[in-house]
This record gives structure tokens, sequence and C-alpha cells, in this order.
């Protein structure tokens, strides 16, 4: 069984990171296939079905596995292919259902990672709109980091929100999503609202690292909505959030 603490490095991931891309997408224990290219938009012997999305991402996950180690010049050229590789999986007609969300995620990631916000949030968009995928939250979440890294602070609150209030089940994801919507509030000049979303926080919380860190930041916002008496002033009162 994954622990707690665990699951919550491998979904929030650790300082300016986003999500961390989960075992399964391309892990040291894969067994490496031969290089083999396939052109954009090719749908395998058949062109249709579970052959072209299964040629496509081991294609992709094999290309992920080559950018380790590669210069910064080859793992970029690396990361292009194995977007393309997953875009095909989208630009095919034929391929739909939760295939397409997750290979539209993984662009996302790949997009994030090198340094393309605008191809990423279209990316995350396109695997959040699915309500099918399970990848469909976590999709919602990087739309919310991705709107606050950017400084849009309307947008990140809009999609943080959605989030909690969609069909989302994975509670590390909700609770992600609870913490950065205070931050947010907070950020914004709303600290009763950043207290309220914590307080939602700290009573899904039994124990762990992200529970002290909530009771600090109460802690602190508490004191300075009570010190203000409004909400009209930036709070600026809680710590940097390391190691999310």
């Amino acid at each position: 069984m994954i622990g707690r603490r665990a699951r919550w490095a491998m979904t929030l991931g650790v300082g300016a990171a986003l999500i961390a891309i989960p075992p399964g997408s391309g892990s040291k224990d894969d067994v490496p296939r031969p290089a083999r290219e396939f052109p954009r938009g090719y749908t395998g012997p058949g062109g249709e079905g579970k052959g072209a999305v299964q040629i496509a991402f081991e294609r992709a996950r094999g290309l992920k596995r080559e950018m380790r180690g590669a210069s910064e010049g080859e793992r970029d050229a690396l990361r292009q292919r194995a977007i393309a590789a997953y875009e095909s999986v989208y630009e095919n007609p034929s391929i739909t259902g939760p295939d397409v969300a997750e290979a539209a995620f993984r662009v996302g990631e790949l997009a994030r990672a090198g340094g393309d916000p605008t191809r990423a949030g279209a990316a995350f968009e396109r695997a959040a709109s699915d309500d099918s995928s399970s990848l469909a939250c976590r999709a919602r979440l990087e739309l919310g980091h991705l709107a606050r890294r950017h400084g849009d602070v309307d947008l990140a609150l809009r999609q943080y929100q959605m989030l909690l209030l969609g069909p989302c089940e994975d509670p590390y994801v909700r609770d992600g999503a609870l913490y950065w919507l205070a931050r947010v509030q907070s950020e914004a000049g709303r600290p009763r609202a950043a207290v309220d979303s914590l307080q939602q926080l700290r009573a899904r919380l039994d124990s762990g690292a992200l529970l002290e860190r909530v009771e600090r930041d109460l802690e602190r916002l508490s004191r300075h909505a009570t010190s203000i008496g409004t909400d009209a002033t930036p709070c600026g009162g809680l710590e940097r959030a390391d190691f999310f």
C-alpha cells in the first residue's frame, strides 16, 4: 500500500512543480523497446482502435525514457516527438473515450515541462472536459496551477472551485484543490474566505505534514482577519508552501 504522505508527493509534486507523472507512464522498471518511428497520425495495423492507441502510447513512453540523461537540445526534440505521438491519438477520429483524455493529459504534462503553458492549457482543458476519465480532475487541478502561476487569480479560483464542485472523487486531488484555493484567496486579499477553505480542509485530514501546514496557516490567517476586520487587504501572512 502507498502511504498517504507518499500519495501526496505523487499527486502534488514538490515546490513549484505541478503534478508528477504517475507510475506506469514510463518507470525505470519498464523494458526498453527498440526505437521505431511512427509518423504523426499513424494508426497502426488495421488503422483503428486499441492497436493505434497502444502503438502511440508505447512510442511516447519510449521517447520519455530516452529523455533521461539527454542533453537539453536532445531532450526538447524528444519531448516534441513524444507530444506528437500522444497527439496522434486524439487526432484520430476513430479513437474516443478515456484514451483521448489520457493522451491529452500527457501532452499537457510534457508541454508544461517544456515551458509551453498555452499548449499545456489547451491539452489539460481537453482532458478535463471528459468526466468519464480518472484524469479529468487532475487536469482541472493543473489548469488551476497554470492560471495561478500566470498571475490570473480569477481564473485560478474558478478552476479550483470547478474541481471541488465537480464529480472528482480522488481525496488527494480534492485536498490539493482546497489548499491552493485557500492560498489564492489569501493572495487575492480574501483572508476570511481562505480561513473557511482551510477549515474545510482541516476537517478532512487526520494527520500528516499537510495538516500541520493547514494548522499553521489557519493561525496566521485568523489573526490577520481579526486584526483588519475585512477581506479588503491582502493577507501576505502564509508561509511559502515549500513541499507542494
